[in-house]
């Protein structure tokens, strides 16, 4: 390779080198951390000021209070088992107490028994001991006045004689082992209540331990609960104010749509099309209002229906005048089709009717006629009918125009 195009190459290497250390990388948009901001970005969020600058902000918020109430459901679900295995153990924990209280009262009643026992037993060694020292004392006596050696010497015989000196032994003897008997069971019954006794503290003790981990499950049940209810409040709030902010994100859009289709501009549509529509729901005229009616596939394409509440009767009628607009309810049809300013209202566009001005509020609806009426499926124990749209009650609830062909 000569000098020359070794320059060149070189040349053309180096611009490109430069030319790509002045290309700019673009970094990753790092996400918005909401966490501990929730107060700051609700109030943002949910004001009647919102602008469009902070649309996409609101959304991301949006999206973080969603996953966080579904973090707080799921955390919820989790404490309601934790609550339950913890109301399960002290329900388990109070049968064992009742039952040992039980095992207790009845060997309250054995001591009581034995006790008895005891009392009885040691009533007739006193009586026998009495018995005993009343005969030795009158057999003293009798000793002492001779009349026991008359006793023995007044037998008939040697064999006489040694009966009585037996006898007189035989009751001595009687009254000592029927005294040392009576010792030997009290003695019995005295160690079988001391058995009863130790085995009535060692269920006290269990008793003792089963109440203290009673107090235990019970603190923890408590705290437990506490922790539940907590949940359920913040899942609550997290769920109102996503739907404060849903509504609020689609009232500025819906606000954003209308300034566009504002200010005279005409709306592009098919008048004749908009005219077989009003047509349509006018041959409705008459029928009753019947809540939930005409919102099957089924009933919006039978030319012969006559069951309507307010959005199927826009069903209906924009069906059979060949747009399939599918199934609506009011809500879903505030986001149908395109807003249209009053200005340019034509036959078959459908005005929608809000109580609160915004999409949550948004509570009927009918199909516009032409000059400056509708007709509509009003309410149960009406039929369906034209109403003049310059009453009061329509200009204040009035909320969006949409053509939706």
């Amino acid at each position: 390779m000569e000098v020359d195009e070794m320059k060149k190459v070189f040349v053309t290497a180096l611009g490109v080198c430069t030319m790509l250390s002045l290309v700019t990388i673009p970094t990753p948009v790092q996400a918005t951390d909401f966490s501990g901001q929730e107060d700051k970005y609700m109030k943002l969020c949910s004001s009647s000021n919102l602008s469009t600058n902070n649309l996409n902000t609101c959304k991301e918020f949006n999206t973080y209070l969603k996953n966080k109430n579904k973090e707080l459901k799921s955390q919820v679900s989790d404490s309601k088992s934790k609550v339950s295995d913890t109301q399960n153990s002290l329900n388990s924990i109070s049968s064992e107490i009742s039952a040992l209280n039980d095992q207790i009262a009845e060997k309250q009643k054995e001591i009581e028994y034995l006790q008895t026992s005891i009392s009885n037993l040691e009533a007739s060694i006193a009586k026998k001991e009495e018995e005993v020292k009343e005969r030795m004392y009158s057999m003293q006596s009798y000793n002492n006045n001779n009349s026991y050696i008359d006793f023995i010497f007044g037998a008939s015989s040697f064999t006489d004689m040694f009966a009585r000196i037996d006898s007189v032994n035989e009751i001595t003897s009687y009254d000592d082992e029927l005294v040392a008997q009576l010792a030997d069971e009290k003695e019995q019954v005295e160690t079988q209540k001391a058995t009863v006794v130790t085995a009535k503290a060692n269920i006290e003790s269990q008793k003792s331990s089963k109440q203290a981990l009673q107090q235990e499950y019970q603190a923890l049940f408590e705290k437990q609960n506490a922790d539940l209810i907590a949940q359920e409040k913040a899942a609550a709030q997290a769920a109102d104010s996503s739907q404060k902010i849903t509504d609020n994100i689609a009232a500025l859009l819906a606000a954003t749509e209308k300034s566009q289709v504002s200010g005279g501009s005409v709306v592009s549509g098919d008048s004749a099309v908009g005219n077989a529509i009003a047509q349509k729901a006018l041959t409705r005229v008459g029928y009753m209002y019947v809540w939930g009616g005409c919102h099957s596939m089924s009933e919006i394409a039978n030319p012969n229906h006559t069951a309507f509440d307010c959005s199927g009767l826009v069903n209906w009628a924009y069906y059979q005048s060949g747009v399939n607009i599918g199934s609506n309810n009011t809500k879903s049809l505030a986001s149908k089709g395109v807003s249209v300013s009053r200005n340019n209202m034509q036959a078959g566009d459908i005005i929608l009717f809000s109580s609160n001005g915004s999409t949550s509020g948004i509570h009927h609806v009918g199909i516009y006629i032409g000059g400056g009426n509708m007709v509509h499926a009003p309410q149960t124990g009406k039929p369906v009918q034209v109403a003049d749209l310059g009453y009061s009650y329509w200009q204040k609830e009035w909320y969006d125009v949409r053509r939706l062909y």
